[in-house]
């Protein structure tokens, strides 16, 4: 018996977006800081959070990001785009200031907090990866 035509456009159409929607899946990245600087003053620390992108679109080849960024105290919503790789991620919710989260290709991270009182900034200096 020969497959009808309906069943033969729906298993192109999985074949087809089964891909892309895998690739639109929230992806779980671990990041550990190691170093902790109250505006110019730095320290060492051991500051880990759990980062899930989840990609909504791509203009341009671009893809504009929601994340989130959970550690031990707090779970915080970010939004941002990535650009060949650059993650920047930003959210201007948060009571505490405004947050910024960069993560390079090779998995260099900042993660800085601007509070506007008193006037401060705290910067993490870490990594981002994906667990191996």
């Amino acid at each position: 018996m020969k497959p009808s035509l309906t069943a033969l456009t729906a298993l192109t159409l999985l074949t087809v977006l089964a891909p892309a929607a895998a690739s639109a899946a929230a992806s779980g990245i671990t990041c550990r800081f190691s170093m902790e600087c109250l505006d110019d003053d730095c320290a060492p620390t051991r500051y880990e959070a759990d980062l899930e992108l989840t990609p909504m679109a791509i203009d341009a080849g671009v893809a504009k990001l929601v994340a989130t960024f959970e550690d031990d105290s707090e779970t915080i919503k970010l939004a941002g785009m990535d650009q060949n790789g650059l993650q920047r991620l930003y959210n201007l919710d948060s009571a505490a200031g405004a947050r910024l989260l960069t993560v390079w290709p090779d998995g260099v991270a900042r993660y800085t907090t601007h509070i506007a009182d008193p006037a401060s900034s705290i910067t993490y200096v870490g990594r981002c990866e994906e667990p191996r």
